[in-house]
């Protein structure tokens, strides 16, 4: 079953769960990577870190399982701040993603017209991920919580959008609660107004 309800609840201690939010993930590189700013050949990441998949991957070996996550494309930023979470009473390696100039948006207009320019559906930074264990990916107005499967979430100028290759995503949106289950060759939008 999904843990789906929001919010999650960034832990700082590991009071009743099952992993610690002290077991300090490690990571392989492949291609350009860098942590807090800095070139990132592998290692331990600590949660709190700011990711930026330059122009490359990284594999995440964490207590609730394995992720590998890449780039959605060269022209798209691809960074996130990997947190521990709780979501339903379980723990969750959350990907918040980060950076991304939102300046090329346009002004919002009402929402009965809004996605149906193309500026409006450009895509500012996202994450493609693909594991198994209990992970979920936040963007600007929603989150997606998966426990296995391959996704790509990405922040676009209209909204958070999801797209599910294999498997069953939960998506929450931020402002209202609603979840949607997603599956697998299907795609989702939480619209940001």
């Amino acid at each position: 079953m999904l843990a789906a309800s929001l919010p999650a609840v960034v832990s700082n201690a590991g009071a009743g769960a099952a992993v610690s939010p002290s077991a300090t993930p490690t990571a392989t590189v492949t291609g350009s990577v860098t942590l807090n700013g800095a070139p990132f050949n592998g290692g331990k990441v600590p949660f709190g870190s700011l990711v930026d998949l330059v122009s490359g991957a990284i594999t995440l070996k964490t207590g609730v399982g394995t992720l590998q996550v890449t780039r959605v494309s060269a022209r798209v930023t691809a960074a996130f701040v990997l947190r521990f979470i709780h979501a339903n009473g379980k723990p969750y390696v959350q990907l918040e993603l980060a950076k991304g100039d939102f300046s090329v948006c346009p002004k919002r207009p009402k929402r009965k017209t809004y996605g149906v320019t193309a500026a409006n559906k450009t895509v500012v930074r996202g994450l493609w991920g693909n594991g198994k264990g209990n992970f979920q990916t936040r963007g600007r107005f929603a989150a997606a919580t998966v426990r296995g499967t391959h996704w790509q979430t990405d922040d676009r100028c209209d909204g958070t959008w999801l797209k599910v290759v294999t498997g069953v995503v939960a998506m929450t949106s931020l402002k209202t609660g609603a979840t949607t289950s997603v599956r697998a060759g299907q795609t989702h939008l939480v619209f940001a107004s």
